[in-house]
């Protein structure tokens, strides 16, 4: 079985650093393991990092114009080709679909409970229904076609002997999600269980990806080098790379507009310091409208994000009318 690699990026650098170190280390790696970088696929979670993560390893030398290639799971899995047929009574994904289908399922989980003990109608249940089955279908496609019978094996041992007690509904609908999806579960991602290219490169960042780590975790048993490269700060100390300390100043106001005044006094002396941008935190929206005027007649320009959502707004309806 083939090892694989995990390597941790620095912490606290800008955007252009991260995506250098992203193309020099995934060079490095497979130089030293004499692999052609174009023959290697580098995985990364969201389609929105595939134009800077491009630039970067055009950029890298190593690469002598030859990067690898660069993926999202689901845009891989387009160019592998079509996504393979779903039985027409499984969970397709789609939720509005799904829950037209399970109304009948969650019927059928609710015969013989007393109605009065039932949170709610046959239409929410259907939701619930709906969402366990959902996160169970995504659980199984983290996890290559030939071990997801272990998993609904090990689904239904859970929910045995669960069908009695305050939570006897919530069991039921679980154990019929189990059933609904255990019927047949499939993607186009299941093409990439199968792929073989010369190494995995996966990029973590913004949290792991149970479909990367599944696809990682099948290349290791099949010999495929992987590596994966971890932008993500420590869970255990989030800000160390970027955190100062600072001192605390406490203001004491005799009234509203005390407090507004010496409101607007702590940003005008923070901006004369070169503290820029200043974020103000308050509670008080009428607090903060006066505060807004004082530093207005300062000259001092601002975004005021207190009030009504923008999708709320006049303006939004013209735009979605547009």
């Amino acid at each position: 079985m083939t090892t694989r690699q995990t390597i941790r990026l620095p912490a606290g650098g800008d955007v252009p650093t991260l995506w250098s170190a992203v193309a020099a280390h995934m060079a490095a790696w497979l130089h030293e393991r004499g692999l052609a970088a174009r023959d290697a696929v580098l995985l990364l979670p969201f389609a929105a990092l595939l134009a800077p993560a491009r630039m970067a390893c055009a950029a890298e030398p190593r690469f002598a114009g030859w990067p690898p290639r660069i993926e999202t799971p689901l845009t891989l899995a387009a160019a592998l080709g079509p996504a393979p047929q779903t039985p027409a009574q499984a969970p397709s994904g789609d939720v509005l679909v799904d829950r037209l289908l399970a109304v009948e399922r969650a019927r059928r989980a609710l015969d013989g409970v007393d109605a009065s003990a039932a949170p709610g109608d046959v239409q929410s249940m259907a939701v619930q229904l709906v969402d366990a089955a959902h996160r169970l279908r995504h659980g199984a496609l983290a996890r290559a076609p030939a071990r997801r019978g272990d998993f609904w094996d090990a689904a239904r041992a859970r929910c045995a002997g669960a069908g009695a007690g305050p939570a006897q509904i919530e069991a039921r609908l679980l154990a019929e999600a189990v059933s609904w999806c255990a019927e047949g579960v499939s993607a186009a991602s299941d093409r990439l269980y199968a792929h073989r290219p010369a190494a995995w490169v996966a990029l973590e960042i913004g949290g792991a990806d149970a479909l990367i780590d599944g696809v990682l975790a099948a290349a290791q048993a099949a010999g495929v080098p992987g590596l994966r490269l971890v932008a993500d700060t420590d869970a255990a100390t989030p800000f160390a790379g970027v955190a100062r300390p600072a001192l605390a100043r406490r203001w004491l106001a005799d009234d509203a507009e005390d407090e507004a005044g010496a409101a607007a006094l702590a940003v005008i002396e923070a901006l004369d310091a070169g503290r820029a941008p200043v974020v103000l935190v308050a509670l008080d929206r009428s607090l903060v409208r006066r505060t807004r005027a004082l530093l207005e007649r300062a000259g001092v320009p601002l975004i005021d994000e207190t009030g009504w959502q923008l999708s709320t707004t006049r303006a939004a309806a013209r735009v979605l009318a547009l």
